[in-house]
């Protein structure tokens, strides 16, 4: 008798397991249909704001402008950071040219004077 209890505790274990994965399965797709009622809602909504025969044509346009004022935002943003970048690494190749005692023209050293007078020393007559 013992062993005949123990098929009986463990097919109700079964099948009361089974019943909760289908009833959460169930919930799980009402879930997804209500999500859904409501995204189509929202969207219809939204069509019919900017759809209206009275006032939709100037929300249209609010619209429209607000997202090219929001693409040229970008578009200037994304130049900045683009020359940002770029003096950043002409900034790094000048620090690492002149730790090496390189500048970017042919006969200068790390002094940047390279054997010619600055220009106070010239505009005064003096040679250093």
């Amino acid at each position: 008798m013992l062993g005949q209890r123990d098929n009986v505790n463990e097919s109700r274990n079964y099948t009361g397991g089974y019943a909760t994965y289908r009833y959460a399965d169930k919930g799980a797709r009402m879930a997804g249909g209500w999500a859904m009622l409501v995204y189509g809602m929202a969207a219809g909504a939204a069509l019919m704001y900017l759809f209206d025969p009275e006032r939709g044509r100037s929300r249209r346009a609010l619209l429209r402008d607000k997202m090219v004022g929001m693409s040229n935002d970008i578009g200037e943003t994304a130049g900045k950071m683009a020359r940002d970048l770029s003096n950043r690494a002409e900034g790094v190749i000048a620090e690492a040219g002149s730790a090496m005692g390189m500048t970017g023209e042919e006969g200068e050293t790390a002094g940047g004077q390279g054997g010619m007078r600055s220009r106070a020393a010239t505009a005064s007559g003096t040679n250093r």
